[in-house]
């Protein structure tokens, strides 16, 4: 379930910009609505990679989700050129994500953990009271 859609970009950019970031030689004429679809997806990949390690996905539908996905898919259409404020706007939300991953901070209306208490794992290490196959005692032997 893609997190933004092409109508939400239209309210970053206009019509006119979007086709030429998505047709940038102008030999459709129009808007390449595959490839916004695409970077879309990418998008909403890119935050589905971070975000499954602490949340069931896909995510619920967010301010902050919507506006992420945006920024990457604009960030993928090179829009604005060029520019440091797309560079800092993509780095913002990486940073935001890895730390999403790692546990440090969190994403607006998700619920919290579900991804890691499904697994059952508290990121330490697992045990069990099975006879193990090998120990010191085998080893020295071998």
């Amino acid at each position: 379930m893609p997190y933004a859609t092409q109508d939400d970009l239209l309210h970053r950019v206009t019509a006119a910009q979007l086709e030429q970031l998505t047709d940038p030689d102008g030999t459709n004429g129009e808007t390449d609505d595959d490839r916004v679809t695409e970077v879309i997806r990418d998008a909403t990949g890119l935050i589905d990679s971070y975000a499954s390690t602490r949340y069931s996905i896909p995510l619920a539908e967010t301010d902050q989700v919507k506006r992420m996905a945006m920024d990457l898919a604009l960030y993928f259409l090179n829009y604005p050129p060029n520019s440091d404020e797309r560079e800092k706007k993509y780095d913002r939300n990486l940073s935001l994500l890895k730390d999403v991953s790692a546990g440090k901070a969190t994403l607006d209306g998700q619920a919290s953990g579900a991804a890691t208490e499904q697994a059952g794992s508290s990121g330490g290490p697992m045990r069990d009271d099975r006879e193990r196959f090998s120990d010191d005692k085998k080893l020295r032997d071998f």
